[in-house]
């Protein structure tokens, strides 16, 4: 057999679809179910954290700017016409 076949049998059996046997698809339905016992994600905790993270980076990166010679003068501009800019 191919070594093409094997990689197929592997993909195959990796993606839940077991249709071989051998020692490629043995080590996919290991990995199959190993993938699956993983813990959930917790979706909303996770958002949570990256917004938090984006916030802090998004104060970071203003606060560098307002020091910067050639960004403060613009960011200046912005805040005099009424746009916000953190």
């Amino acid at each position: 057999m191919s070594d093409d076949w094997h990689l197929d049998a592997w993909f195959e059996t990796l993606a839940g679809r077991d249709t071989a046997d051998g020692p490629a698809a043995n080590e996919a339905r290991a990995l199959h179910a190993a993938l699956r016992a993983r813990e959930t994600i917790d979706e909303l905790a996770l958002q949570r954290e990256v917004a938090a993270f984006d916030d802090r980076r998004e104060a970071t990166l203003l606060a560098r700017a307002r020091h910067d010679p050639l960004l403060a003068p613009a960011l200046a501009r912005g805040r005099s016409t009424g746009r916000s800019n953190g």
